[in-house]
């Protein structure tokens, strides 16, 4: 926290940036498209926040802050005169209502209103807004780790039932020539018959809650 806020609000957007790149491709599932999908600029209509809107992924409040930062990364970077500025400076250079539209973008509602309230107060520290960032930054990253994990153990739980359902594939399509092989064992003074659906660990047996017809 001790760096100037110029370097602070450039590493975080380049954090963002880094941190949606596998979010939409855990998402999509199409690991080979990662280099272009990198390479997608994290605003505007083609951007990344807006891919990961049309995908689902990241809540309201999530994507509004991420907007909040880049909106003032943007005057960082393309503004010289702006490389001393602080976060608080940035604020207090918008008007009233644009200045509440931002918070509202940075923080929850609540959270926003009350941060107005503290900003005012001279006894509050002048880095309050950049603290209040690192905070939801990082709960950004916690949120977008979770989702990334949940999504890869969906996918192996796929994976997995798509495996099992294939081995009972390849049982019954071995069956005929088994059975006419003699190679199904008598149980019971009856011929053996497929494993039992429930082997398979799968919701509703192997083939599914629907069973076969």
């Amino acid at each position: 926290m001790s760096e100037d806020d110029w370097s602070f609000i450039i590493k975080w957007v380049s954090v963002y940036e880094a941190a949606l790149t596998p979010l939409i491709i855990a998402k999509i599932g199409k690991q080979e498209l990662e280099d272009n999908i990198a390479r997608l600029s994290i605003g505007g209509a083609n951007g990344k926040i807006a891919f990961c809107e049309s995908l689902g992924l990241l809540d309201g409040y999530h994507r509004k802050l991420i907007r909040a930062v880049v909106e003032l990364r943007n005057r960082y970077a393309h503004r010289v005169s702006c490389i001393n500025m602080t976060i608080h400076d940035y604020y207090k250079s918008l008007s009233r209502d644009d200045g509440r539209r931002w918070l509202r973008l940075l923080l929850p509602d609540d959270a926003a209103l009350k941060a107005m309230e503290s900003i005012e107060d001279p006894n509050i520290p002048r880095n309050l807004l950049k603290v209040l960032i690192q905070w939801a930054s990082i709960g950004f990253l916690a949120h977008v780790n979770v989702d990334i994990e949940l999504m890869k153990l969906k996918t192996e739980q796929d994976a997995r039932r798509l495996e099992r359902l294939r081995a009972i594939e390849r049982d019954l399509e071995g069956a005929p020539a088994g059975l006419l092989s003699g190679g199904f064992m008598l149980s019971g003074g009856s011929l053996g018959g497929p494993p039992d659906v429930g082997e398979t660990g799968l919701p509703g047996g192997a083939l599914g809650s629907e069973g076969v017809a």
